[in-house]
């Protein structure tokens, strides 16, 4: 009997571990791309030249002339 309460606690555990770790790879990714959409806009208001980074987040306003 207690050997089944240890066993449903881990589990428990287990789905909130598996729960934290998809909510925070979706807003590293989402996180990202709103950021990428934040520099272009304010990159083409400030007459810069966005550039496409390689993975989301990474894109970056260049103002050289």
């Amino acid at each position: 009997m207690n050997d089944l309460k240890v066993y449903k606690n881990i589990e428990k555990v287990l789905i909130i571990i598996l729960v934290l770790i998809v909510t925070c790879s979706v807003t590293k990714v989402f996180s990202g791309i709103i950021e990428d959409k934040v520099t272009k806009s304010t990159c083409s208001a400030l007459n810069g030249v966005y550039v496409v980074g390689t993975h989301a987040g990474q894109s970056y306003c260049d103002y050289r002339k």
